[in-house]
């Protein structure tokens, strides 16, 4: 996720955000960008655990573990 504020956008009251996943960038109101940004991690969360879980995924990555130990410490049902 990259965020860019810059003195126009403040000017507008908006930020940008960029996913760094897919590159698409979402303009949100500064008050409603604590929830938007909520939600767009949220969905990015989604879409890498989506790609975890894909028949052709190595489940013996390393990073993949970690993922999965975190979860489960944290109580998620992922």
């Amino acid at each position: 996720m990259r965020i860019e504020l810059g003195p126009r956008d403040v000017g507008k009251g908006v930020l940008v955000m960029v996913r760094r996943d897919t590159g698409a960038k979402t303009t949100v109101k500064l008050t409603d960008a604590v929830n938007s940004l909520k939600s767009l991690l949220e969905d990015i969360h989604e879409a890498m655990f989506s790609k975890y879980i894909s028949p052709s995924f190595n489940y013996h990555n390393p990073l993949f573990i970690k993922h999965r130990i975190t979860l489960l410490y944290n109580g998620s049902k992922h």
